[in-house]
């Protein structure tokens, strides 16, 4: 604490009028304010020096007016302590017309040390008849123990160093380092502001961080240092397969194969409407890709911080999205031909092209040599199971029959004797070739007992023998063949459906009635 001990000033009051032998005097005293100081070592102060008219009533005036200055000089008891300048001139009485007086005290004055400053004022009015007279002033300065200093915290910022850059993830933890002379260590918490950038939102910029500590004296210490957080690493990718498995043959895709990929970011992360997205699973399409060993790119990723990912390939897929080609049937069927039955030829075989997992095989069905129409189809099969196919028409004809001829009416229900023979005469043709050999044609004859006046068939078919008198034979002079049926000799009333057919299946019938 300053010390507060008083120090005594000491001034003229006041100043008499004096006569003497060389003229009236006029007398004026000097007055310093404040009258007391207290400083300590190594301190100074002013104090305002000005004089105080004493004059008579009968010469008033002030002894430095009417041109005529006044010098007022200090002198020091103590030589630690002095004034400056020690000397001013003053030009009016009156406190408005006084000047300043700076005084120091010396830094190696000694506590209780004290000295007065006495202030002497000579000169004034020149007028002969006058004689100016002053009351000198002083003032005293006694030295005290100097106040105690209060220093300033030192504050520092702990942590990093200011400026440093930091991967994200491994951010340091900022503290206060404070330090007081008067009040020890003391513990702080930063204020942490932060970080601040464009990818704030993703916990990139920078961060500001302050310490500030008022000890209690008053004395404020602050520190502040700034650091920034960036993101330098690439993301991740990593193949995590197809999402569906092979829908052909032997391992094979016979369409687009879609791809599952997973993208993963230690950093800042991938943009979103809500970070932090670390992980992003995503798909890709092999597209119109075909082949053995087909791989699906995953295409480049990259992280908010503009950290690319090189794309990655998938494992390699068998991926066949084409059918065989060019099917052909080999052999001696073309489309729209015909043949008489008994002669169609052999099936044909076929062949096919498969410029991708390869022709696994080649298949005709259809194939017939019924009568009819018959429509063949040849199916090429690749390795992945496509298909392709390819079709013909052929068509067998029937034999052509030509008879009953006489004596059997075709148009009629023929009447004949119960156990008489009847010939039944005939052509067959195989195509516009008649045949005359027994052996091909291998004709059967059948007897079935119909309904005379329907014509339905009331019992079972009866396959009757062409053997002794009623062998089938070819009559070449006639050119025509004879089957003679020899009627049952207890049919009569009795009507019959006689039938002869080919081994296409073609037959003639016609209508018999007993009597």
């Amino acid at each position: 604490m300053r010390n507060r001990s008083r120090t005594t000033f000491a001034t003229a009051a006041a100043a008499a009028l004096v006569l003497s032998s060389a003229g009236l005097a006029v007398a004026d005293s000097v007055s310093v304010t404040p009258a007391d100081e207290t400083k300590a070592p190594g301190q100074s102060g002013t104090v305002v020096v000005y004089l105080v008219n004493e004059g008579a009533p009968d010469f008033p005036g002030c002894n430095a007016g009417g041109g005529d200055p006044v010098t007022v000089s200090f002198t020091s008891t103590a030589p630690s302590i002095v004034a400056a300048p020690d000397a001013v001139t003053l030009t009016d009485c009156g406190a408005a017309a006084g000047a300043s007086v700076t005084y120091a005290v010396a830094g190696n004055a000694v506590t209780g040390d004290t000295a007065t400053l006495e202030a002497t004022a000579s000169g004034g009015k020149a007028n002969p008849r006058l004689v100016s007279t002053f009351e000198p002033g002083s003032f005293t300065v006694v030295v005290e123990s100097p106040a105690p200093v209060n220093t300033r915290p030192q504050v520092s910022v702990t942590g990093f160093t200011d400026g440093d850059v930091f991967e994200i993830g491994s951010e340091p933890t900022p503290g206060c380092s404070v330090v007081d002379t008067e009040d020890g260590e003391q513990s702080v918490y930063p204020d942490v502001q932060g970080p601040v950038g464009p990818l704030a939102a993703y916990g990139l910029g920078t961060v500001t961080v302050t310490c500030s500590y008022t000890d209690d004296g008053g004395e404020t210490g602050s520190a502040t240092a700034s650091y920034v957080i960036e993101d330098t690493g690439a993301p991740v990718l990593t193949d995590l397969g197809p999402t569906s498995t092979p829908d052909g043959d032997n391992g094979w895709y016979t369409s687009a194969v879609t791809n599952s990929f997973r993208a993963t970011d230690e950093g800042a992360g991938f943009e979103t409407d809500s970070p932090k997205l670390l992980t992003k699973d995503f798909t890709a399409s092999s597209g119109s890709a075909e082949g053995a060993a087909v791989t699906v790119g995953s295409g480049p990723v990259t992280d908010v911080a503009s950290n690319t990912a090189a794309s990655i390939d998938s494992r390699a897929f068998k991926i066949d999205l084409s059918d065989p080609t060019d099917v052909t049937f080999v052999g001696g069927i073309a489309d729209s031909s015909s043949f008489p039955w008994g002669d169609t030829p052999d099936g044909p075989t076929c062949t096919a092209t498969d410029a991708v997992s390869g022709l696994a095989g080649c298949e005709v069905t259809g194939y017939s040599t019924d009568v009819g129409t018959h429509t063949l189809t040849a199916t090429a099969t690749d390795h992945a199971g496509r298909t392709a196919t390819a079709t013909l028409a052929y068509t067998v004809d029937p034999w052509r029959h030509d008879g009953f001829y006489r004596p059997v009416d075709m148009g009629k229900v023929n009447t004949v004797k119960a156990g008489s023979t009847v010939p039944l005469k005939f052509n067959v043709y195989k195509g516009d070739a008649p045949v005359t050999d027994a052996a091909v044609l291998e004709a059967t004859f059948t007897v079935n007992r119909i309904a005379c006046d329907s014509g339905t068939a009331t019992d079972a078919v009866e396959e009757f023998a062409t053997t002794g008198g009623t062998t089938l034979r070819y009559d070449a002079d006639g050119q025509q063949w004879i089957q003679n049926w020899a009627t049952p000799k207890a049919g009569k009333g009795s009507c019959y459906l006689v039938s002869g057919t080919t081994p296409d299946g073609t037959s003639t019938s016609a209508k018999f009635q007993l009597k």
